[in-house]
């Protein structure tokens, strides 16, 4: 990720993943203040297909900031959360055997991990041709292949 032209990206990433911890969603209510503050940032995340903007014509600043891609998720766990949990989460979803089904709250709750990060590695898994998401839109439950 070339994102070393922002000084304050890490502030932004570590804004990004306490929302995300906090609101356990994709779609993160950041407030305005927020995006006006790091306008710039958050249109090169754009740009680059890292987040997206849910606006409303005539608004100064999103209404929503969507969290994307699945591997900017993984990568804000690995640098705000506990390494060991991430590890831990990629090792039995990687590890999942044929058959086996994981349940992302189930493991959220198990590894103290907000559940959108579980979800975000059933995607990055699925994407490999490592097993299945289920669940719609939110992929609730993983199975292994």
């Amino acid at each position: 990720m070339m994102l070393s032209h922002h000084q304050d990206m890490h502030a932004i990433f570590a804004s990004l993943y306490q929302a995300l911890q906090m609101q356990d969603i994709k779609s993160l209510s950041l407030g305005e203040q927020f995006y006006i503050a790091n306008k710039k940032a958050l249109l090169f995340l754009r740009s680059e297909g890292y987040i997206s903007f849910e606006e409303f014509h005539g608004l100064s600043a999103p209404l929503s900031i969507n969290m994307n891609s699945p591997d900017f998720i993984m990568d804000l766990g690995s640098m705000f959360d506990d390494k060991e949990k991430i590890a831990e989460l990629n090792r039995i979803v990687s590890h999942c055997k044929e058959g086996t089904t994981l349940v992302s709250g189930t493991l959220a709750d198990q590894l103290n991990l907000p559940k959108t990060v579980v979800r975000a590695c059933f995607e990055i898994n699925e994407r490999q041709g490592q097993g299945y998401c289920s669940g719609g839109y939110i992929c609730l439950r993983y199975l292994g292949r």
